[in-house]
């Protein structure tokens, strides 16, 4: 990413997995900007994005934001079109999710498709785990 703090928006119906990209981006000195867990507060975030009050460069985005599985794939159909080169991080449960630039898989298990991993990527910045208690 060419800046040094990319603006990183959320869209994500589970509040559980809202928290964890907060945590996992404090821990990479990211800040997210925006969140969303329903379509309407999506809308919402498109409305700040085209009202050229949010530029995001990067969206964390799962692949159900309130009732069925398109939505996040309609999501960041509709923000490549808002914001052409916008990185999209598809952090989902489905293994094979092609919606994204990068896949991060929430289940945790495969540690090569994870949150931090996708983040790391994008962004050039590493996972610190400053508030984990070394032995």
């Amino acid at each position: 990413m060419p800046k040094e703090s990319p603006v990183i928006v959320q869209f994500d119906a589970d509040e559980n997995y809202l928290t964890v990209a907060d945590l996992i981006c404090f821990n990479i000195g990211l800040d997210i900007a925006a969140n969303a867990s329903t379509i309407d507060a999506a809308k919402k975030i498109i409305t700040r994005i085209e009202n050229k009050e949010l530029k995001p460069d990067i969206a964390i985005i799962s692949s159900v934001i309130q009732n069925s599985f398109n939505e996040g794939e309609k999501l960041a159909k509709k923000l490549r079109e808002v914001v052409p080169g916008i990185k999209i991080i598809a952090y989902t449960e489905i293994d094979d999710e092609k919606f994204g630039d990068e896949l991060a898989i929430k289940s945790g298990t495969n540690t090569e498709v994870t949150l931090i991993s996708a983040l790391n990527k994008l962004t050039k910045k590493n996972f610190k785990a400053s508030n984990v208690i070394s032995s």
